[in-house]
């Protein structure tokens, strides 16, 4: 019946995804299937190279967009492919050589992993938030020119703390134990802090769009 059904109405449109989610051009990062399959051994990238930090950012983040990504590969039913996600299927992928026309596809880019300094592609993501798109990085993301955009001054790295209070809506948070980088905002807004009174969330306004920064 759906061939009828398409045949009917072969133009379908195009898919809209407004949230770009942005990976170094190397990152070497690979989802670790054999953890959906039970298995204990470490997670790798390029085959035999262990995950740092911003591989387990990745890992974590599709965790949370898209519950059930590990069982893509083997799950029989489609578990993984036809997965309800929170968000809506709202998100595309993009490398950090993608082209300006590119990213303007899109509303929002958020960063993931690990991003070396990369002089082109900070003046694409500059030249992207200015005609008034959002980007959200991290602190550990700073690198290069990215550093430009943020608004904060890193002071110190590390910090271990369980508290956290949106400043937009006055609610405080217990947390899980979680480590942060200590910032100082200069152009940017704080959104949230901590029990220390470090930011944790800060907002600058570049151009025409804003960058969100996660410490």
């Amino acid at each position: 019946e759906w061939v009828f059904t398409t045949r009917a109405h072969p133009d379908r449109g195009v898919m809209y995804a407004p949230v770009a989610l942005v990976m170094d051009f190397h990152h070497g990062w690979c989802p670790p299937v054999h953890v959906g399959m039970g298995e204990s051994r470490p997670e790798h990238v390029w085959g035999n190279i262990p995950y740092q930090l911003g591989d387990y950012h990745i890992d974590q983040f599709f965790h949370w967009i898209f519950p059930g990504y590990l069982e893509f590969a083997y799950a029989i039913n489609g578990r993984g492919c036809l997965t309800p996600t929170p968000f809506g299927d709202s998100f595309d992928v993009l490398l950090t050589n993608a082209s300006l026309d590119v990213f303007k596809k899109y509303q929002a880019a958020v960063l993931l992993g690990e991003m070396p300094e990369d002089p082109d592609f900070a003046v694409t993501l500059e030249a992207f938030v200015r005609a008034g798109r959002t980007v959200v990085l991290c602190t550990r993301q700073m690198t290069g020119g990215l550093a430009r955009l943020a608004g904060i001054e890193m002071k110190e790295t590390d910090l271990e703390e369980h508290t956290s209070t949106s400043l937009v809506t006055g609610k405080s948070y217990r947390e899980s134990d979680y480590l942060y980088d200590r910032v100082e905002a200069e152009s940017a807004e704080v959104l949230a802090v901590n029990d220390a009174g470090h930011p944790l969330v800060c907002a600058n306004r570049v151009g025409e769009g804003l960058v969100f920064v996660i410490t």
